[in-house]
C-alpha cells in the first residue's frame, strides 16, 4: 500500500492518479523546477522508507528500545519535512500539517512495540498521501502561474537608468530601514498594496506557489530598481511568493528571537479555549508582547497582520482563513533561532502547532491587538 505512493511520488513504477496529473504537467515547466522537485521527492520518499524500516525493527524490540528507535526515526523524517518547506512552503498544506501532528503525538505517547509497525505505517501513508496530493496542486498552480506570466518576461520599472545598488533580502530589518529612511520596507509596502487591490479575492493567495524563476526574477528587479519596481502587470501569486520569500530571509524573523519563548507560552497557555474571558486574558498577554517589540519591528509587525486579517476577512472567496494563513506564515514569522543542533531542530518542529496558534490568534485579533 505505501510503496505504490511512494512510486507515485517520485520513484520508478507506479500509477497513482497524483503522478499522472504530475506527469502531465511537467512539459509545460521549466527543466530546472522538474529537477529540483523530483529531487525533493526522492529526498522525502527515502526518509519516509527508512523510518518504515525503523518501525518493523522497533515492532520486535522491548517498549523502551522500541520507543529509542522511533524517536529517532522521527527525528530523521522531521528534519527532511523542514528542509523540503523550508524549500516549498506552499507544499505545508493543513492536510500535510495535520498529518505531521499526528504522528508526532503518536510516538510522543508510544506505549507498546506490538501494533507499531501496523500504525506508524497508516500514519506515514496518510503522510504520503497528502503530501503527494499538495505536489500535485502546486505542480498545477505552477503551470496556470507560467501561462499567466508567459507575457512578463520583462519585469517593469518606471525609470531603468536610475538602478538601486542597495540589497533588499537577507539583510537586517533596521539595518534596511535606517538606510531608506522608511518606517515599512518599501518591498513590504509595495506587495500589500498590489495584493489588496488585485489579489484580495483569489482563491488560495499566499498558498498557490509561482514559477520559481519568474520569483526570482521579480526579486532581482526589486535587489536592481528598489521602489521603482512596477507591480501593475505582474501576476499577484507571484508577487505573494515574493513578499513571502523576504519575510522568510530576514537574518531575524519579523516576532524577534528574544520574544519567541513568550509567544510559544501565550499560545500553549491559551490554546483553543474560545471563551470570551480566555480570549480577553490571551489578547491583554498578546499586547504586552507585542509592546516589547523594537518599534521598526512592531510597526511592520502591525501592517502585515493587519494585512493578512484583510486577506481572512474575504476567506469565502479565496478560502484563506486566519488559519491557513497561520500554517503558511507561522514559521516564517516566529521562529527560534536555527542552529544546527538536532534537539533545536526538532524542538522548533515540535512548535510548530503553537506558532501556527500563535499567528493565527494574531491574525484573528489584528484590529483590537495594533
Amino acid at each position: 500500500m505505501y510503496s505504490g505512493i511512494l512510486k507515485g511520488m517520485g520513484g520508478r513504477g507506479g500509477s497513482s492518479k497524483e503522478q499522472k496529473v504530475q506527469q502531465k504537467q511537467q512539459s509545460n515547466l521549466p527543466s530546472d523546477e522538474i529537477v529540483d522537485l523530483k529531487n525533493t521527492l526522492l529526498m522525502f520518499n527515502k526518509s519516509m522508507r527508512k523510518f518504515i524500516g525503523k518501525a518493523h525493527e522497533a515492532s520486535s524490540c522491548n517498549p523502551r528500545e522500541a520507543s529509542r528507535k522511533l524517536h529517532a526515526g522521527l527525528g530523521e523524517v522531521l528534519d527532511t519535512v523542514r528542509t523540503i518547506i523550508d524549500q516549498y512552503p506552499t507544499l505545508s498544506t493543513p492536510e500535510v500539517f495535520s498529518s505531521i501532528q499526528m504522528l508526532v503525538l503518536y510516538i510522543q505517547a508510544f506505549r507498546d512495540s506490538a501494533d507499531c509497525a501496523v500504525e506508524t505505517n497508516r500514519l506515514i501513508n496518510q503522510l504520503a498521501l497528502y503530501f503527494s496530493r499538495s505536489v500535485s496542486q502546486y505542480l498545477i498552480q505552477l503551470k496556470e502561474s507560467n501561462k499567466l506570466t508567459k507575457s512578463i518576461d520583462k519585469v517593469q520599472v518606471q525609470k531603468e537608468t536610475d538602478k538601486n545598488s542597495n540589497s533588499i533580502f537577507g539583510i537586517e530589518l533596521e539595518k534596511h530601514l535606517n538606510a531608506s529612511r522608511l518606517e515599512i520596507p518599501f518591498i513590504v509596502s509595495k506587495c500589500i498594496k498590489e495584493i489588496e487591490t488585485h489579489g484580495l479575492y483569489i482563491n488560495g493567495i499566499y498558498r498557490v506557489s509561482a514559477v520559481k524563476s519568474k520569483v526570482n526574477q521579480l526579486c532581482e528587479a526589486f535587489e536592481k530598481y528598489g521602489s521603482k519596481v512596477n507591480l501593475a502587470d505582474i501576476n499577484p501569486n507571484i508577487i505573494a511568493n515574493v513578499l513571502k520569500l523576504y519575510l522568510r530571509e530576514l537574518p531575524q524573523p519579523l516576532f524577534t528571537f528574544e520574544l519567541y519563548p513568550e509567544f510559544i507560552r501565550v499560545a500553549k497557555l491559551y490554546g483553543t479555549d474560545s471563551s470570551e474571558e480566555n480570549k480577553k486574558r490571551c489578547a491583554d498577554d498578546l499586547r504586552k508582547i507585542l509592546a516589547k517589540l523594537p518599534k521598526c519591528y512592531y510597526i511592520v509587525v502591525a501592517a502585515v497582520m493587519q494585512h493578512l486579517h484583510r486577506i481572512s476577512a474575504e476567506s469565502t472567496l479565496n478560502n484563506m482563513s486566519a488559519y491557513n494563513l497561520a500554517v503558511i506564515f507561522g514559521p516564517t514569522l516566529l521562529h527560534c533561532l536555527r542552529g544546527n543542533s538536532d534537539t533545536g531542530s526538532k524542538a522548533a518542529l515540535f512548535d510548530s502547532v503553537h506558532q501556527i496558534r500563535a499567528i493565527e490568534l494574531m491574525i484573528t485579533w489584528a484590529d483590537a491587538l495594533f
